[in-house]
């Protein structure tokens, strides 16, 4: 029998509503994983990051090109030693990959914009991969 879920382009992880009526929330990263999964145009396996937080544990977090360039940019390109950091995450409107309406997700903030509780012990940020404003 034929699981109709089992052919579909989403995946579970951490949405906009699931924060809240908040406009940001800062996790903890428990795990960092690089996974394969379908591209949505060609359905080619595509590599993709999944995070997930300690406050979210059954919902990792997808984060996209420009959210890991962030990243990067703050925590460096060792994801290894991301374990333990706390990333701040904000609602933003954007549109939906797949049908192009308008929703809310979750992006990383932009390195400028981080909270001191959430910066590198040293308070600085690296000088990895660039990131891009939104």
């Amino acid at each position: 029998m034929i699981n109709k879920g089992d052919y579909t382009q989403k995946r579970a992880g951490l949405k906009a509503d699931m924060i809240g009526k908040a406009n940001r929330v800062i996790g903890t990263v428990e795990k960092v994983e690089e996974v394969e999964v379908p591209d949505n145009r060609t359905n080619e396996p595509r590599k993709a990051l999944a995070i997930t937080f300690a406050e979210f544990r059954d919902n990792p977090y997808w984060p996209n090109g420009t959210s890991i360039g962030i990243l990067c940019d703050v925590l460096g390109n060792d994801e290894t030693k991301w374990v333990g950091k706390k990333i701040p995450l904000e609602k933003v409107r954007t549109n939906n990959p797949s049908t192009g309406q308008k929703m809310d997700g979750l992006w990383v903030m932009d390195k400028d914009e981080w909270p001191a509780e959430a910066l590198p012990k040293n308070g600085k940020v690296t000088a990895a991969a660039g990131g891009k404003k939104k």
